[in-house]
């Protein structure tokens, strides 16, 4: 009886053991299964900031590209101007004295810049494009930064 008794004894701390094992098992699984979903979801994070560094890196080729293309144009007006190549000219309606016969109110015309007066104007110009140029960068930015995909804001 006491063979019966031995063997039923281990039988059950052989039973404890596999029981203890096998729950460590299950807890060891579970922890694993939420640490793969940690970093399943960190992937796809880093994938998806990657993917706007890029897309923020082709947006900065392009607008830079464009504010040299704007400023080769400036320069090369700036130096045809300068040569005498071209002339800037602004049109205009010009009042008229009311003393003049024809009686209509005003003339249109062209005006003729000096050289001075027309790198002033070229001046003004290349600011104002390139003023464009960088709110349509920032605007382009911010859409970028601040929404995703999806149009949502990014948290």
């Amino acid at each position: 009886m006491s063979s019966q008794y031995v063997t039923g004894g281990a039988f059950v701390i052989v039973a404890g053991l596999l029981w203890f094992y096998y729950s460590e098992y299950q807890e060891k699984a579970k922890d694993y299964d939420e640490l793969n979903d940690k970093y399943l979801k960190q992937v796809i994070a880093i994938n998806q900031w990657q993917e706007r560094i890029q897309h923020l890196a082709e947006l900065d080729k392009t607008h830079t590209q464009e504010l040299a293309n704007a400023k080769s144009e400036i320069d090369t007006l700036r130096a045809d101007v300068a040569a005498g190549r071209r002339k800037l000219r602004i049109k205009a309606n010009c009042p008229v004295r009311e003393a003049s016969p024809s009686g209509s109110v005003g003339d249109a015309t062209s005006v003729e810049l000096s050289g001075e007066t027309g790198s002033t104007v070229l001046d003004i110009r290349e600011g104002i494009i390139n003023d464009r140029a960088k709110l349509s960068y920032l605007q382009e930015y911010v859409n970028t930064e601040c929404r995703g995909n999806d149009g949502k804001p990014i948290p």
